[in-house]
């Protein structure tokens, strides 16, 4: 790949990145209205969906950089022959080696912006499994705080957006997702970028 057209992606990442690191910066500024006590609680009250728009917001510009390292339809190691895969599928080895990213890499995975991103599928789901459920029919949504034990008679998986603090994890109907991992892999992309464009 020519030096100009790897800048491009490479723009593109570092842009990316940015976007992300700044939903990060709100993440951190809502949560730190979350945790002061000297806020009212009307405010805090509202920072909690800013909390999960700053997630979210984060996980998109992740996964758009993901796609990038590890195209859409494409599996990572092994070349396709369709002509257009097999481009997309070299642009990401190349984007990969140019950014020294091993693998398993935080970002590899899209399953929690997928599970955002098509949270409507999600919620069918758990409205036919509600209907037949007989027990720990209470659905809960927008969580701050530890984790949910079984023994507090709700069904995890009835449990949608939790983010755990104190783990700093992000927990969607019962699986756990490293959230800070990802935010992790996103800074160091974006300072491989910034040296990459000097």
């Amino acid at each position: 790949m020519q030096k100009d057209t790897q800048d491009i992606y490479v723009r593109e990442i570092k842009t990316q990145a940015e976007l992300a690191a700044y939903a990060g910066l709100d993440l951190n500024k809502y949560l730190a209205i979350l945790a002061d006590k000297n806020v009212p609680v009307g405010q805090r009250s509202e920072a909690i969906p800013q909390v999960f728009r700053a997630i979210h917001s984060l996980l998109t510009h992740a996964s758009n950089i993901s796609k990038l390292f590890w195209p859409v339809g494409v599996d990572g190691n092994t070349a396709p022959t369709n002509p257009s895969k097999l481009k997309r599928w070299q642009r990401g080895q190349y984007l990969r080696i140019l950014f020294s990213i091993a693998s398993p890499n935080a970002l590899e995975k899209r399953t929690l912006r997928d599970h955002l991103e098509h949270f409507d599928e999600r919620l069918d789901k758990l409205a036919e499994e509600r209907e037949v459920s007989t027990t720990g029919k209470a659905v809960v949504d927008l969580v701050i705080g530890p984790r949910f034990t079984p023994e507090q008679g709700i069904r995890l998986d009835f449990i949608l957006r939790h983010f755990s603090r104190l783990e700093e994890k992000f927990i969607f109907q019962g699986e756990d997702y490293d959230f800070r991992a990802i935010d992790n892999a996103v800074g160091e992309v974006l300072n491989k970028a910034r040296q990459l464009l000097g």
